[in-house]
């Protein structure tokens, strides 16, 4: 767990502390992201190995079965992944935000 090693009562006390926590803990974060964004690109790349290119209908099945599983396809064609940006956007916003915070904190402590 990657909130193990943070001292919530330190952090709370010292915007210092906050903004280098936050640091911290947008990188690991990051870099799970990444891990998870290389597993899940294998992923992908494998079922779409797995996957027939365009259905074919089946001469066995009705007319409106033939319908259905070809819509089936295409649905999962359509939405059938597994993006993280928005998470990435997120991480990266905080991340900015703690990075003002050590500067206005930068710009207090010279004044």
């Amino acid at each position: 767990m990657l909130l193990k090693d943070y001292d919530s009562q330190k952090i709370a006390s010292s915007p210092i502390q906050y903004y280098k926590s936050v640091q911290k803990l947008t990188r690991d974060l990051l870099l799970k992201l990444d891990d998870f964004d290389r597993t899940k690109a294998d992923t992908i790349r494998a079922f779409n190995e797995m996957k027939p290119k365009k259905y074919e209908d089946n001469p066995k099945f009705s007319e409106s079965e033939n319908d259905f599983l070809r819509e089936r396809q295409e649905f999962f064609s359509r939405n059938f992944s597994l993006v993280m940006n928005d998470a990435k956007s997120r991480i990266f916003s905080v991340k900015k935000q703690a990075e003002e915070l050590e500067s206005r904190l930068h710009t207090i402590g010279n004044a």
